[in-house]
């Protein structure tokens, strides 16, 4: 016969807590990978879509409305369009900051700059083609126009022109 120690028990009541903790890690481990998987197709998924809210605001801003007619048809696309956006909405689709807020270069691709001196430098100025996130999950960012200011430039200038009218020399900034 066996011969039963006082420690086997035990033993098997830590391997089986052991077991039973591997197990419990296991499953929270799968659930968040789950979830992962879940939020990166509905992701991808979205951002193969996002073309069509790029057409629609296209043909909203092509439309002159001018018959009866047309207004109807303006109609019915803007219950489709509110309807997509809606559903967008839905799946936790939101809009990248545009005109107005501070250039970003997570959120945002600069494909122009322009000389501003209404707005603070890095301010949108000008957005080309809407950015959208999914959560934490950057789809397509914004193309936008971006400000800068010429003062620095424009002020160098001016200490040049007053030096050479003085008869001295400028001397070189450092960042030159």
């Amino acid at each position: 016969m066996h011969a039963c120690t006082p420690a086997a028990p035990q033993d098997t009541r830590d391997k089986f807590l052991r077991l039973q903790a591997d197990f419990d890690n296991f499953r929270k481990r799968t659930a968040g990978e789950k979830d992962a998987l879940r939020v990166s197709v509905r992701g991808d998924t979205v951002a193969e879509l996002l073309p069509l809210v790029d057409n629609f605001e296209l043909a909203k801003a092509q439309l002159k409305l001018e018959t009866e007619g047309e207004k109807r048809v303006d109609a019915a696309y803007q219950g489709l369009y509110k309807q997509m956006v809606e559903l967008f909405r839905g799946l936790g689709l939101e809009a990248v900051p545009g005109v107005g807020s501070p250039f970003d270069p997570n959120l945002h691709d600069a494909i122009m700059r322009e000389a501003s001196e209404d707005v603070p430098d890095g301010t949108v100025l000008e957005e080309f083609r809407k950015g959208f996130v999914i959560g934490d999950k950057l789809l397509r960012p914004a193309m936008v126009k971006v400000s800068y200011s010429d003062a620095p430039a424009a002020a160098a200038a001016a200490s040049s022109e007053e030096a050479a009218a003085g008869g001295e020399v400028a001397a070189p900034s450092d960042s030159e």
